[in-house]
């Protein structure tokens, strides 16, 4: 690396002919005081502030001026998302399709860079400084140490309150100790001073239980602190948790960051309790939304959630506190409530849509709401397939057919052929004719929703909202649908689908919606296990469990189908095997069939929720309340 004594350093304003033309404090004051533009809005949302300053200064100074070509790089530089826990591709593109994307930082050429550089000492807003800082120290060659440590200290510049925790700081703090890592001792005298910050803030009364136990996780991410402070972090996450709701999401949120704390500090004991507290804390929830409309859906979510908990405990410390009565008791307990499940559940009606109004309608749902608002819109944008009222139509119209006269042959993407339905027009239409019928049915009316409700709705919240991975993982980690030692697998591919990136959705999700009905079944207690040769234990594929009763019992009859549909028959997408076996084209893992089996994971997410519940989540709801 070269030192910043170097004669070429581009911090030095010295090397600069134009240092007189950067823009001056007066243009930061525009950015930082527009009404615009929050205090510590992530730097992208300062893209546009800038993309306007640039075209004022192109406008009254010409293209040529150096102030009007570094806004204009600024602007640049600011329009990419970061990825603060990623050090091969730190940022990606706002918008991206597969002809086209926006803008990222390495697009910049080695002008555009020097301008960024020159600029750097008299920018004044912290998270607008850096960006530039970061961008900077990333892609230009050569790097200065200066410029990366100018970087982290205007990430730790970010104030340890709600506000700017939720709009910048977060992301900040965790940049810091990607940067800081590689920076050898100047780097590890940036994360001791992240962890001091951090240690002392936890340690004092500030801050709600969201921040704290999220403050909590970055330091954790550090990874510098001793086993005596591992120890006392554990205690006094565990202490903090007492002062919050029983049963509430902060609760466990400071439980589970204990655990980890007791766990680093060696101490398992201390650990499991925790582990325990946090299975009491789903129990209390349950009993809480006993007094609901309907009691038993809201209440078997989170008693589920609970025996998973407890199932995470090593046996001998569930044999040494009586665990394993407690387990057997909310076991029982949850099975009455599944059967009163049965009884509450009421059919979910829609408004007909005509054609011509489905873009616009579904536009009109998801926009203009609040983010948790817009996301759970978007999971219920759509009716399942109506599986039962498709049964009987199929079954009519494969009857008096014409069709059925003829020998039918499907062909794969690939010329294999992959079904033949025999022509008998004399006989009853059997089981498979008219799986193959719905199949197909299923098949064009995926086309319809994906391109009339599912993606119009995708693309304005897509447009609004700024979904990070953290929010997700929150999400699907208190979800009842998803099994706690998964729950970052589906977050992620969630989280890929919200930024357009299905390939990477699908290959994460498809694999976890089949390990998702595994545990389900197993949890019903039947046994999802093939005994082969010499006693061989083989798992059943999804299409055995899904064929299995049990299955049906919490996907539901519709449900259980577009999951057949989609991932397993033949005549269908059969994306599970095609994924599985390398057959997939690049073209299916972008098309509709897709998008939508994203969508129904994110339907199955979040159909347990109510928007009070991921508002809650999310942080999002108390910090409007506070």
């Amino acid at each position: 690396m070269a030192n910043d004594d170097d004669p070429t350093n581009p911090l030095d304003p010295n090397t600069s002919s134009h240092a007189d033309e950067v823009p001056d404090a007066s243009w930061w004051e525009a950015v930082s005081q527009s009404e615009d533009v929050a205090d510590f809005e992530p730097a992208e949302l300062l893209h546009l502030r800038l993309a306007d300053l640039a075209q004022r200064a192109h406008e009254s100074e010409g293209s040529s001026s150096v102030r009007a070509r570094t806004l204009t790089a600024m602007a640049r530089a600011t329009s990419a998302m970061l990825n603060p826990d990623s050090w091969d591709e730190p940022f990606s593109p706002a918008c991206e399709s597969r002809e086209s994307r926006t803008v990222v930082p390495s697009d910049l050429d080695a002008v555009e860079l020097t301008l960024l550089a020159q600029a750097l000492p008299i920018i004044e807003p912290v998270v607008l400084r850096a960006r530039i800082a970061d961008v900077v120290w990333t892609y230009q060659v050569p790097r200065y140490p200066a410029v990366a440590l100018m970087a982290t200290d205007a990430y730790l510049a970010v104030p340890l309150t709600w506000d700017a925790w939720v709009r910048s700081g977060r992301d900040s703090y965790r940049r810091v100790v990607e940067l800081a890592r590689r920076q050898g001792k100047p780097g590890a005298a940036v994360l001791e001073k992240l962890t001091s910050t951090l240690v002392a803030f936890l340690a004092s009364d500030r801050g709600s239980d969201y921040l704290q136990a999220q403050v909590s996780e970055v330091l954790r991410g550090a990874g510098k602190t001793t086993l005596e402070q591992a120890r006392a972090l554990g205690e006094r996450l565990e202490e903090l948790a007492t002062h919050t709701t029983r049963g509430s999401r902060a609760e466990r949120a400071l439980l589970r960051e204990a655990s980890a704390w007791w766990n680093l500090g060696q101490r398992e004991e201390c650990a499991c309790r925790c582990q325990a507290m946090v299975a009491d804390s789903y129990a209390t929830e349950a009993e809480i939304r006993m007094a609901s409309n309907r009691p038993a859906l809201g209440a078997s979510g989170p008693l589920e959630k609970s025996l998973e908990a407890l199932r995470l405990l090593p046996r001998k410390y569930c044999t040494a506190h009586g665990l394993e009565e407690v387990i057997n008791q909310r076991q029982q307990r949850l099975r009455e409530l599944r059967e009163l499940s049965l009884e509450e559940m009421t059919p979910f009606e829609q408004e007909p849509i005509e054609i011509y109004e489905f873009v616009k309608k579904a536009q009109d749902r998801v926009s203009g709401l609040e983010r948790p608002a817009a996301l759970l819109a978007l999971s219920r944008i759509a009716p399942l397939f109506d599986l039962d009222e498709q049964t009987e139509s199929a079954r009519e119209h494969l009857a008096g057919g014409i069709l059925r006269l003829l020998t039918r042959s499907t062909m794969s993407g690939d010329g294999r052929k992959v079904s033949v339905g025999a022509g008998d027009a004399a006989s009853e239409p059997s089981k498979q004719e008219i799986i193959d019928e719905l199949v197909s049915r299923n098949h064009h009316r995926i086309g319809l929703v994906v391109q009339a409700l599912i993606a119009p709705a995708l693309e304005v919240i897509s447009t609004e909202h700024r979904f990070d991975l953290a929010f997700v993982e929150t999400v699907c980690r208190e979800s009842p649908t998803v099994p706690i030692r998964h729950a970052g697998l589906w977050a992620r591919g969630i989280w890929h689908g919200l930024n357009g990136d299905m390939p990477s959705a699908l290959s994460l999700l498809v694999p976890q919606i089949e390990q998702m009905v595994r545990l389900r079944v197993k949890a019903q207690g039947r046994h999802t296990l093939y005994i082969g040769d010499n006693g061989v234990e083989t798992e059943k594929a999804l299409g055995s469990l899904l064929d299995m009763p049990e299955s049906k019992v919490f996907l539901g009859e519709d449900l259980a189908f577009e999951l057949q549909s989609l991932l397993l028959e033949q005549v269908g997408s059969n994306l599970r095997n095609e994924i599985a076996h390398g057959l997939v084209t690049d073209a299916v893992l972008w098309g509709a069939a897709s998008v939508y089996i994203w969508w129904l994971c994110l339907h199955m997410v979040l159909a347990p929720y109510e928007l009070k519940d991921i508002g809650e989540e999310s942080g999002e709801e108390s910090s409007r309340g506070a």
